[in-house]
């Protein structure tokens, strides 16, 4: 069966859209929803097995990330006080609203990192292997926490399972800068990440 030409460019339009979608998803180029009210709360929603090792853990602001009206992801920022400190153990509650592949999470994290200048070439090639063995693909209403713990270690879990951990103590601080660095590509969802 041919396809018109009207057919073929919305086919060829949604695929664009799709593939910009996924290279934008962590880099935070898309709106975000502000959630002025994000309190520090010390609802417990991270793995036991973080609370085991940090069980002073305060949620220090939240906000969801958007595209094009859609929610792609809700994210709250834990620490051990109600201000984030980089020094400090902190975690990150990521709860996915689409289904996301391993390959497109690894992918834009990536990309992300490079662009804020993390990193040696060695270094960011080293991370990549370490994040696509650490990340898993995600769907509708999974959580991925993502936890540097007080030996700097960054930890991974999945639905509350423990994924792997990344020995690198450089890591942690440019994973986390995806979202928490002045340079960020999405001042509005630091903003409220950090509850300021």
């Amino acid at each position: 069966m041919l396809l018109s030409p009207a057919v073929k460019f919305h086919q060829a339009a949604a695929e664009v859209i799709l593939k910009t979608f996924v290279a934008l998803l962590l880099g935070g180029v898309a709106a975000t929803t502000y959630a002025p009210f994000a309190r520090a709360t010390t609802q417990a929603t991270l793995p036991a097995a973080v609370l085991q090792k940090v069980p002073s853990f305060h949620q220090v602001g939240k906000g969801s990330h958007s595209y094009l009206g859609l929610r792609v992801y809700h994210v709250a920022l834990w620490a051990t006080s109600n201000r984030w400190n980089p020094d400090e153990p902190h975690a990150l509650d990521l709860e996915s609203n689409r289904a996301i592949s391993r390959d497109q999470l690894t992918e834009a994290g990536m990309s992300e990192m490079t662009r804020l200048g993390l990193g040696n070439p060695g270094q960011l090639q080293a991370w990549r292997k370490e994040m696509e063995r650490v990340l898993p693909s995600v769907k509708r209403g999974d959580q991925l926490v993502v936890f540097t713990a007080p030996n700097h270690k960054t930890f991974f879990f999945y639905n509350g399972d423990e994924r792997g951990e990344i020995d690198d103590p450089a890591f942690g601080g440019a994973f986390f800068s995806i979202w928490l660095d002045p340079r960020t590509k999405n001042p509005a969802l630091r903003k409220s990440l950090l509850n300021h």
